[in-house]
């Protein structure tokens, strides 16, 4: 049965405050997914009200593919002016995870609507990690003390030519979020050509049907098969 949460707000009179009280089932605690920029900037004061969440009110929080290759693709842009050293953020991110996370980790959105709609076979290994090994890589880089542990480089001994390591190349998953991105760019791109942005008319709305028409027809065809 899914959890129902319910959202409260209480007006204080005195200071003009707006308080807000979401309240649930104690017998059917949520479960919550974070997004991936919640991860990396999470403080420690923040991932112990977190701890206080699960131990107490029985909160289990999860994670998916889609932290993974978010995370992973921070790693390969390198750093930033924001971001000195993506390293030390990512495996903080994943030492996170790891401590407050159940095991199992969650298909990506696109994973589980295509499982829904039994398309799922469509969708190459190459796009999706495999559950069970992203969680065994999620261990392996919350444990690296370097950045050459997660991707293999500079690491050249008797014991690795034996015994291959686990070697994760981040650029792969960048790979990815770009390709993810470049397609959202596209779609909003018809959408330009067909429409100016401003406010809808019975003059001009007939440009922006087709755009409405061909995403609709797109997500009937997933839903139908």
């Amino acid at each position: 049965m899914p959890q129902m949460l319910f959202i409260r707000r209480e007006n204080n009179t005195s200071t003009e405050e707006e308080n807000y009280f979401v309240e649930f089932d104690q017998q059917i605690p949520p479960e919550v997914l974070l997004d991936t920029h919640i991860w990396l900037n999470m403080s420690k004061p923040d991932e112990q009200v977190l701890h206080v969440l699960r131990n107490q009110k029985g909160f289990r929080f999860r994670y998916s593919i889609t932290n993974y290759i978010e995370l992973l693709s921070q790693l390969a842009k390198g750093p930033t002016k924001k971001r000195k050293n993506p390293f030390s953020m990512v495996r903080g991110a994943f030492r996170k995870i790891k401590r407050l996370c159940e095991p199992t980790v969650l298909p990506s959105p696109e994973m589980a609507h295509l499982e829904g709609t039994q398309l799922l076979h469509y969708l190459h290994p190459a796009w999706t990690p495999n559950l069970e090994q992203t969680a065994l890589a999620v261990d392996l880089i919350a444990n690296a003390n370097t950045e050459g542990d997660i991707t293999g480089i500079g690491i050249q001994t008797p014991a690795t030519i034996i015994s291959p390591r686990w070697v994760i190349d981040p650029r792969h998953f960048l790979m990815l979020t770009q390709t993810d991105d470049q397609s959202i760019v596209n779609m909003l791109s018809d959408l330009k050509t067909s429409f100016q942005p401003g406010t809808l008319a019975k003059s001009n709305i007939d440009k922006l049907t087709p755009w409405f028409q061909n995403l609709a027809t797109f997500f009937f065809a997933l839903s139908s098969q």
